[in-house]
């Protein structure tokens, strides 16, 4: 997840960073308008929030980092270097409703990881993993699943129930 496929250079194009640095995926949905004198798009649109070193920091810090990262772009008030240097994305489609999402990987990214909508009935989700296949294919994949899936079962639900259910 965390490198990219640098297709401009021939004898390592496998790009591995050393840092962890989740992008969070935030839309307010405000539909773009094109500003007639300028000729440029305005409105808010889809931002990708940064929480640096994500790898060093335990659960309930990123969840912290997180919220503090959407008050400030509720507020519009996000400082720019918080908007960029992201090295895989988190999306939560399921806050608008959906249960999969159509994602496309760009820039020097490898994977993204979309939540689906939560059915409160039955409680469970769907998890949708995209990546560059360049990077990550055949029986790694398979192995890299059944290991997110050990992780997200094991220590990052009960984690989380920990931090959001109220006592």
């Amino acid at each position: 997840f965390n490198s990219y496929w640098d297709a401009e250079n021939e004898e390592k194009p496998i790009v591995i960073r050393k840092a962890v640095h989740m992008g969070l995926a935030y839309d307010r949905a405000d539909a773009p308008r094109i500003n007639s004198e300028s000729g440029r798009i305005e409105g808010e649109r889809l931002k990708i929030l940064v929480l640096r070193n994500a790898g060093t920091k335990s659960l309930a810090a990123l969840v912290e980092e997180a919220q503090h990262l959407l008050r400030l772009a509720v507020s519009g008030k996000v400082p720019q270097e918080q908007l960029s240097g992201h090295t895989f994305i988190f999306n939560n489609i399921g806050a608008i409703g959906h249960e999969r999402g159509r994602s496309i990987l760009s820039g020097k990214i490898s994977a993204m990881v979309n939540f689906g909508r939560i059915d409160a009935a039955t409680k469970s989700g769907i998890l949708q993993i995209v990546f560059d296949h360049r990077l990550i294919d055949g029986a790694q994949t398979a192995l890299f699943l059944r290991a997110l899936y050990k992780e997200m079962t094991e220590r990052v639900i009960p984690e989380l129930t920990t931090l959001f259910v109220r006592q």
